[in-house]
């Protein structure tokens, strides 16, 4: 007589549970790793952004010059804000950095290491909770030309 070899037809049920729990786990994983992912997306669009605003409070001050770095030459310039008029220069107002970020502050600071060399300090900075808050600072020398 032949001996009859018995071939499994199917998967037991231990080994669909073993399947179904590290899929769970996978998905566990995927799961917080996204809501990490979105958080830094958002930190890197804001930092963007600020960088963003910050250069280009560098280059209006660059086309205005050295010679008209001054309160009342920005603000008529439209480059900061009427307040205040004395240094930091504010310039939330103009770029309207409230609709980007929560209690944002945007400030410009001149000042001149040497002759015929301006230093000019553009800060931005936005601060909520944790996960949103952030500054940018950018420093450029303006020269006589």
């Amino acid at each position: 007589m032949r001996a009859r070899i018995r071939y499994n037809q199917g998967m037991s049920l231990i080994s669909v549970m073993v399947a179904m729990v590290l899929v769970a786990m996978v998905a566990a994983v995927f799961a917080s790793s996204f809501q990490v992912a979105l958080n830094s997306c958002k930190i890197v669009g804001n930092t963007s952004q600020a960088l963003s605003i910050a250069q280009h409070k560098i280059d209006q001050m660059r086309a205005v010059g050295y010679g008209r770095l001054n309160y009342s030459d920005l603000q008529s310039a439209g480059i900061i804000d009427a307040n205040p008029s004395t240094q930091p220069y504010s310039f939330q107002g103009v770029e309207s950095l409230n609709t980007y970020y929560p209690a944002p502050t945007g400030t410009i600071t001149i000042t001149q290491p040497e002759a015929d060399v301006a230093m000019v300090t553009v800060y931005v900075s936005w601060s909520g909770n944790q996960k949103v808050q952030g500054n940018i600072t950018l420093k450029a020398l303006i020269v006589r030309d």
